[in-house]
């Protein structure tokens, strides 16, 4: 029902069952799937693109905010980058520790849905123990 709502249908074949798009798509749907946009498929992520190697680290996240920089980095599969920053303490408050937290803990029930993620595996444990190790030292 809810593949069906979202304009797709689950039939079987003899492999198991294969996904098949549907012509008609719910109106609602169709203007959420418009109105969606990723981090990094923004304008906003076009200007901190270009912001990012020109400014230091603590304006940048005062520009676009934590919640963004997390985004796009981990969207952009920048786990070594996100581990080092916070290793160096240059993100060290509670809050945005476990945003990150949270975040990583998303990734993670999605990296068998993502090559790319499950390649890079082992970074995403990295980043997420070294992000636990600063919650905890946190104040």
């Amino acid at each position: 029902k809810i593949a069906s709502e979202i304009g797709m249908e689950f039939v079987p074949t003899e492999e198991g069952v294969a996904a098949v798009t549907l012509d008609k798509k719910d109106d609602a749907v169709q203007d959420i799937a418009e109105n969606f946009q990723r981090a990094v498929d923004t304008e906003k992520y076009n200007d901190y693109s270009n912001k990012k190697g020109n400014y230091p680290l603590q304006r940048i996240l005062k520009i676009y905010g934590t919640d963004f920089f997390f985004r796009s980095n981990l969207r952009k599969y920048e786990f070594k980058y996100l581990k080092q920053i916070v290793d160096d303490n240059q993100i060290n408050r509670k809050k945005d520790l476990e945003m990150l937290r949270d975040m990583i803990k998303k990734i993670k029930d999605n990296i068998s849905r993502d090559v790319k993620l499950e390649e890079n595996r082992g970074d995403i444990l990295d980043l997420e123990k070294s992000v636990v190790h600063a919650i905890y030292f946190s104040a």
